[in-house]
Parts: structure tokens; sequence; C-alpha cells
């Protein structure tokens, strides 16, 4: 079964156009890497109202679809002792 997942990431609004974007390519490829498909990767600037005018801070949002028996090897059982 493959279920759709998201990842959301604020970059720090001093960070520059092209390290969002090498940031966004770096989690693409991890993702990609465990087996997923990439469905959606959306970016936009968060409407803030700032006494320091730095900026507003990027948001990404990185849509993806993997099987779940993959990340079920990942996930720990909750119940399980802890070691």
């Amino acid at each position: 079964m493959t279920r759709t997942y998201e990842l959301v990431f604020v970059a720090d609004p001093r960070v520059s156009d092209e390290d969002v974007v090498a940031m966004t390519e770096d989690y693409k490829a991890m993702i990609t890497s465990a087996g997923a498909e990439i469905v959606r990767v959306s970016r936009f600037a968060a409407a803030v109202d700032r006494i320091d005018r730095v900026g507003a801070p990027a948001i990404c949002d990185v849509a993806f679809d993997l099987e779940v028996e993959a990340v079920q090897d990942e996930i720990p059982d909750p119940k399980a002792p802890r070691e």
C-alpha cells in the first residue's frame, strides 16, 4: 500500500534563494533514495509582520508517495521497551 507523505521545512529569511533550492534538492534526493516518488514541490514566503524586518522565511513543502512497508521497517514500536 502506498501513502502520500509531506515534508515541510521553514528556511531562515537570511538564507539565500540558491541555498533554499539546494536544501530542497538535498531533501528530494534523500526521499527518492528511500524509494519514494516525489509528487509535488511547493515553495512560498510566509506572511509575517516582523518588527526586525529581516524578511519572510521561505516555506517549502515536498509531497511524496512511499510504500507503507518501507516506512514500517524504520518506525520503532512505541510499546517496545527502550534500550
